[in-house]
C-alpha cells in the first residue's frame, strides 16, 4: 500500500495542474519514486532473511521516510498557495 501511495503521489506532484500525459511516466521525479517502489517490491520478494525482521523493518523505515517527504513538500504547496491567496486578498 505505501509503495503505491508514493507512486500514486509522485505522479500527482508532477501532473501538477497539467492534464496527465504519458510523457509525464519519463518525468525524472517521477523515475526515481518508481524506481524506490520497485527496488523496495524487489528486495521484499527475495528469499534472504535478516535476523529479527530487519529485512522489514528496513524497507518499512525507507518508504516511511520517502512518503513523509512527500507529505512535507505537499503541505509545503498548500502553505504556498494559501500565502499567494492571501497576498491576492490584501492586494
Amino acid at each position: 500500500m505505501l509503495w503505491t501511495a508514493l507512486v500514486g503521489a509522485a505522479l500527482w506532484r508532477v501532473r501538477g495542474e497539467q492534464r496527465l500525459q504519458l510523457s509525464m511516466l519519463a518525468d525524472p521525479g517521477f523515475l526515481r519514486v518508481f524506481g524506490l517502489a520497485v527496488a523496495a517490491h524487489m528486495i521484499w520478494d527475495t528469499s534472504f532473511e535478516l535476523p529479527l525482521y530487519l529485512k522489514y523493518i528496513a524497507l518499512g523505515f525507507v518508504t516511511w521516510v520517502a512518503l513523509l517527504s512527500m507529505i512535507q513538500g505537499g503541505l509545503r504547496q498548500i502553505k504556498n498557495e494559501q500565502l499567494k491567496h492571501a497576498a491576492a486578498l490584501t492586494a
